[in-house]
């Protein structure tokens, strides 16, 4: 859109551009005609997911035809594998007995709640279907897969930063030497340790 700024575009205007999120950091118009506002592309697709999906759905004859095969990685902050899989707490946990403060709070944030968990949730599930539609594509009737599917998560809270403390570093570390370093393996052992 811009080719009299490529030489001049740099990383972290990009960056900012990308990470406009409505009320925290002001919007930025681009200037086209008429003006595009751009905001914080998780708003979409917090995962990258769509994209990559969109991208592979549409060169599939080239993808089967130059590669031996593709790994969708999807490396996440927190812990989400286990929610979807009903693995994490939630609903049913308690002793049932809350208080009326609690109940009639429940009832008022409900559907705030409901609208906040809807958004973040959309994308994960239709990134869920969109890696189902490419699984199909690919995998139908092949005994071994040609698209390979790793999910590396966080396994605890961790801060939202542009760095990890030691702390965090060693929990992921101490993850990834366990039942959490599963997917890396399945990878290594699917398509080796070098590059194509």
């Amino acid at each position: 859109m811009f080719p009299a700024a490529r030489d001049r575009f740099e990383i972290g205007t990009a960056a900012r551009l990308s990470a406009t999120f409505p009320h925290v950091s002001p919007g930025v118009s681009l200037p086209t005609d008429p003006p595009r506002r751009m905001v914080d592309a998780g708003s979409f697709d917090n995962y990258g997911i769509d994209l990559a999906a969109v991208w592979l759905y549409r060169h599939r004859e080239a993808v089967r035809r130059y590669c031996s095969g593709v790994a969708v990685v999807e490396v996440r902050g927190f812990p989400l594998e286990a929610e979807k899989l009903g693995a994490g707490g939630g609903e049913g946990e308690g002793d049932g007995r809350a208080g009326l403060v609690v109940g009639v709070m429940a009832e008022v944030c409900t559907p705030a709640e409901a609208l906040v968990n809807a958004r973040s949730a959309a994308a994960y599930y239709r990134n869920d279907q969109l890696l189902g539609i490419l699984d199909a594509e690919f995998n139908a009737g092949r005994s071994d897969p040609f698209l390979v599917r790793a999910v590396l998560e966080c396994p605890g809270p961790a801060s939202l930063s542009w760095s990890l403390s030691a702390r965090e570093r060693k929990q992921i570390l101490r993850h990834l030497a366990g039942p959490g370093a599963a997917p890396a393996r399945r990878l290594a052992e699917r398509f080796g340790v070098g590059g194509c």
